[in-house]
């Protein structure tokens, strides 16, 4: 807060530190908002593919659903992979990794993970 003679002066517009923060913030918001548009997009369009060209019911897909989601023993919306070992040092790394932390070796990427 700046004070010129006992009274408050607001900051110059742009001037505010955290409006940057936020702008970001607000910007990479929008950005995930748009992925996620079209990955929800892109899955409908998959589902109704294949329930219309192959036939497969929506009673399918929720049960698929729920035993992919229970496939790491708790039913709450999320797969969580477990970990990987290195092919090459054999320590223990996240699944989402491409590289080991431990050695640097690469390693197999999953498809979902």
């Amino acid at each position: 807060m700046s004070m010129i003679f006992g009274y408050y002066r607001p900051p110059y517009p742009g001037t505010d530190p955290s409006s940057g923060a936020a702008d970001r913030a607000t910007a990479k918001a929008e950005s995930v908002e748009q992925r996620l548009d079209r990955a929800l997009l892109t899955m409908e369009a998959m589902w109704t593919l294949l329930r219309d060209r192959l036939q497969v019911r929506d009673e399918e897909l929720v049960k698929r659903i729920v035993e992919l989601d229970e496939s790491d023993g708790i039913l709450d919306g999320k797969v969580r992979r477990p970990p990987k070992s290195c092919p090459h040092c054999r320590k223990t790394i996240p699944a989402r990794f491409l590289r080991c932390l431990y050695c640097g070796e690469a390693v197999a990427p999953e498809p979902f993970a």
